[in-house]
C-alpha cells in the first residue's frame, strides 16, 4: 500500500526532515522519483533548503540554484536554493520602495531605519527559501506554475524548526516597517522628508504584498490536504528522542504528519556475528519507535550493502517506498566486495597546548560521540585537569550519549554511574558536561530588552507633554529586538563559556557543534552579530541623552559587553594556539563531499583544523554484506585522503552496538586514542 505522500492526488508539497544523517536526502530524492513515475503528466520539482546541500551528491550530478533536468526522467527537475542571492535580488527589485521607506521614517530620535533596512535582514534569507518554494507552484493568469508537486529536502531538525518559525518572525519584521511608517502617515506635516504620502501608494503596495506572501507561506505549510511533512529517523536512541521533539513542534505549528520513515533497518545476513549484534541492537530501538509513534504509518526501509547514490540505486530505494520490494532484505552486490588500498589508520594529532576543541561535520556522523570520547580520554589522561564538554546544538545529544540527565547546569559526569569498570569513589571527578539552551538565553535577552524599553519610554512619556511620537519610537525599538540575526543565540551560549575561560574554571573545553550548515553560521556570525549589536547600541545612546535611566544604561552596557565578546570569540576560534576544529565524517560519497566543502570553508575562515575522523567504518569480515559495505567505504576513504593529503585521517570502526554511556565512550576513546 502506498504511503499518503505518494498516493494523495491533492498533494502539492512534501517536506522531508529529521535528525542529521538519517537519510533525509535519500528519502526525498527517492520519493521524487516515485512521484515522477506515478504521475507522468505532472511536473515534479526536488528542492534542497539545507545550507549544506547534498541533493546533487545523492543524484550523482551537479545541481545548482537553477532548475536542471534529472537524466532519464522527463518530468523531474531539481535545484538547490541559495537564499543569499535571492535576498539580494529581492532588495534590488524593491530598492525604490526601500529608499522611500527610509525617507518617510527618517525623523529625529527613532532608530536609524536606513541602517535597519540596509542590514542583512535577520531571517529574511531563510524566508527567501519558502517564498521561492511558494513561487514555484503559484498559478496566476500571467504565471503558470513551475511544478505540480514539490519535494523539499530540509536541514537537520534544529535548523528546520527555525525555518518553520520564519513566517511568524517575518510578521514581526513587518511590524517594524509598519511602525516606522505609521508616524509619518499620521503626521506627515511634521516631517521634512521631501516625500508626500498617498494612501495605497507603491510603498503600501509593497508592504501589503510582503504580508500577503508571508501569509500564503503559512497557509501553504498548514494546508492539511496539500502539504505533508515526513520525518526520517534511524533505529537509534538519539534519533528517536529528537524525532519526538520534532513531532511535537510540527503539531504545535499545525503541519500535517501521516508517515514516518525508519531508515537503514538491517535484515538477516546468515551467521555473521557482527550483523547479528547490530540487528539485535536495532530490534530494541524499533520496538521503542513502534510504541512511541504508534499513531503514524511507519515505513521501514533497509540498510543497503552499498551507498544509495545515483538514479539506479535510488530507483531500488523508491521500489521499497512503493512496496514493490516486499522484504527489507537486500542482496549484497558481490562485485563491490573488493577493498582498495588505504593508508593505515593513525592516532589523532592533538596539540596538548590547545585547550579549546570543536567537533564539526555533517549531521548523523557521530560528532557527539567523538566529542564525548575525547572528553573522557582527556579526563582520564590528565586527572589533575578539569574538562568541560558542552553543546550549542539546538538538538542536544550529550545527555543521550552519556545516558544521564545533563541540561543547562554544570553536571559532573561521575554521578549516577553504575558501571563496574569504574572506581565508584572517584570515577572521573574532573569531567563535567553542559547543554546550553541558547534559545532560552536569547528569549530572556529579548524579553529583558523589551521590558526595559517599555519602562524607559513610560517614564519619559510621563515627563513630557507630547507622547504621540514616542509611542511609535517605543514600538519600533521593542520590535527591533525580535530581528536578531542568526548567531545571536550562540553569542549568549558562548558568553557563559567565556566567563569560565576568564575565571580559568576548566583546563579543557570540548564543543559539540550543530551540523555543518549551522556550524558555518557559528564561525561566520561575528560580523553579522557585531553589526546588529552596534545598531542596537547606537539607538540606545540617542535616547540616553533624553532618558537618564539606570536600566537603559545597563542595557546599553550589556549590549556593548556582548559586542566586545563577539570580537574575543572570533579571535579565539581563529587562533591556532588557542583552538582547533576536529572534522567528523562517514565513509560515504555525501559525507566525503560535504567534508571537503567544510574543510575549504574553515580554511577560508582561518579556523585551524588538522584531523579528519572517518567514523562508522565497517570492520573486516567474511560476511558478504559487510565486505560489500566495507569495500565501498574504503574507496571513499581513499578518495578523501587523496583530496586532503595534508590532513591526518583517523578511521574509527563501527561498533556492534549503539555507543551510549560512559563505559561505551571509554572503549571508544581507548580505540581512538590508545
Amino acid at each position: 500500500m502506498l504511503p499518503s505522500f505518494l498516493s494523495n492526488e491533492n498533494l502539492k508539497l512534501v517536506i522531508f526532515g529529521g535528525k542529521g544523517g538519517t537519510g533525509k536526502t535519500t528519502s526525498a530524492a527517492a520519493s521524487a522519483l516515485c512521484l515522477a513515475k506515478l504521475n507522468p503528466s505532472k511536473k515534479i520539482l526536488l528542492i534542497s533548503s539545507d545550507p549544506a546541500h547534498s541533493v546533487g551528491d545523492s543524484l550523482g550530478r551537479h545541481i545548482g540554484p537553477h532548475k536542471v533536468s534529472v537524466d532519464g526522467i522527463p518530468n523531474l527537475e531539481a535545484l538547490e536554493i541559495e537564499p543569499v542571492p535571492l535576498l539580494e535580488v529581492f532588495k534590488k527589485k524593491h530598492q525604490k520602495e526601500i529608499n522611500e521607506i527610509i525617507k518617510r521614517a527618517g525623523f529625529y530620535g527613532q532608530i536609524n531605519v536606513k541602517e535597519f533596512l540596509s542590514f542583512s535582514l535577520p531571517g529574511m534569507d531563510d524566508m527567501m527559501i519558502f517564498l521561492h518554494v511558494a513561487d514555484k507552484y503559484k498559478y496566476t493568469w500571467y504565471q503558470p506554475q513551475e511544478a505540480d508537486i514539490i519535494v523539499l529536502d530540509t536541514a537537520p531538525t534544529g535548523h528546520t524548526l527555525r525555518l518553520l518559525d520564519m513566517p511568524q518572525m517575518m510578521d514581526e519584521w513587518m511590524d517594524v516597517v509598519d511602525q516606522s511608517l505609521l508616524k509619518y502617515k499620521i503626521h506627515p506635516r511634521l516631517y521634512r522628508s521631501g516625500s508626500k504620502y498617498h494612501e495605497g501608494d507603491r510603498v503600501d503596495q509593497m508592504v501589503e504584498k510582503m504580508r500577503a506572501d508571508f501569509k500564503s507561506v503559512k497557509e501553504m505549510l498548514t494546508h492539511r490536504e496539500q502539504t505533508e511533512f515526513v520525518p526520517v529517523l534511524i533505529p537509534e536512541v538519539m534519533a528517536i528522542e529528537e524525532t519526538g521533539d520534532l513531532l511535537r513542534a510540527l503539531k504545535d505549528k499545525q503541519i500535517q504528519v501521516n508517515n514516518i520513515v525508519i531508515n537503514r533497518v538491517r535484515g538477516s545476513n546468515g551467521t555473521c556475528p557482527f550483523c547479528a549484534s547490530k540487528i539485535a541492537d536495532q530490534s530494541e530501538s524499533i520496538r521503542e519507535i513502534e510504541k512511541a509513534f504508534e499513531g503514524y504509518n511507519l515505513i521501514k526501509t533497509p540498510l543497503f550493502p552499498y551507498e544509495v547514490q545515483g538514479i539506479s540505486s535510488l530507483g531500488k530505494y523508491a521500489d521499497v517506498l512503493m512496496d514493490k520490494i516486499q522484504t527489507i532484505e537486500v542482496e549484497a552486490n558481490t562485485n563491490e566486495s573488493g577493498v582498495s588500498q588505504v593508508p593505515a589508520t593513525s592516532r589523532p594529532s592533538i596539540d596538548p597546548d590547545v585547550k579549546f576543541v570543536m567537533f564539526g561535520g555533517k549531521g548523523g556522523v557521530g560528532k557527539t560521540s567523538m566529542a564525548a570520547a575525547m572528553a573522557v580520554h582527556l579526563a582520564k589522561t590528565y586527572p589533575d585537569q578539569k574538562v568541560l564538554i558542552y553543546s550549542v546544538d539546538p538538538a542536544h545529544s550529550l545527555a543521550d550519549s552519556f545516558a544521564m540527565e545533563i541540561g543547562d547546569k554544570l553536571t559532573p559526569i561521575h554521578q549516577n554511574l553504575q558501571s563496574s569498570i569504574f572506581n565508584l569513589q572517584s570515577p572521573m571527578p574532573n569531567l563535567f558536561a553542559m547543554e546550553i539552551d541558547s534559545g532560552h538565553l536569547l528569549h530572556d535577552f529579548i524579553e529583558d530588552y523589551r521590558a526595559i524599553i517599555r519602562d524607559a519610554f513610560d517614564t519619559w512619556e510621563s515627563m513630557r507633554e507630547t507622547i504621540t511620537e514616542l509611542r511609535f519610537d517605543r514600538n519600533v525599538m521593542a520590535v527591533f529586538a525580535r530581528t536578531v540575526p542568526p548567531g545571536m543565540n550562540e553569542v549568549f551560549a558562548l558568553e557563559k563559556i567565556t566567563e569560565f575561560i576568564n575565571e580559568k574554571k576548566f583546563d579543557w573545553y570540548i564543543l559539540d557543534t550543530a551540523p555543518t550548515g549551522h556550524l558555518l553560521v557559528l564561525l561566520e556570525f561575528p560580523n553579522l552579530v557585531r553589526d546588529w549589536l552596534s545598531r542596537a547600541y547606537r539607538s540606545l545612546v540617542k535616547y540616553q541623552v533624553q532618558i537618564a535611566l539606570t536600566n537603559l544604561k545597563e542595557l546599553g552596557n550589556r549590549i556593548l559587553k556582548s559586542t566586545q565578546l563577539v570580537n574575543k570569540i572570533h579571535d579565539m576560534l581563529t587562533n591556532p594556539e588557542a583552538s582547533q576544529l576536529v572534522t567528523v565524517t562517514i565513509p560515504e560519497a555525501m559525507g566525503v563531499e560535504e567534508t571537503t566543502r567544510l574543510i575549504a570553508s574553515v580554511k577560508r575562515l582561518g579556523v585551524p583544523c588538522s584531523n579528519i575522523f572517518v567514523n562508522m567504518v565497517t570492520p573486516p569480515s567474511g560476511c558478504a554484506f559487510c565486505s560489500s559495505k566495507r569495500g565501498g567505504e574504503q574507496r571513499y576513504i581513499q578518495k578523501l585522503s587523496q583530496k586532503n593529503p595534508e590532513y591526518n585521517i583517523v578511521q574509527v570502526p563501527l561498533f556492534p552496538n549503539q555507543i551510549v554511556g560512559v563505559e561505551d565512550l571509554t572503549r571508544l576513546s581507548e580505540m581512538v586514542y590508545g
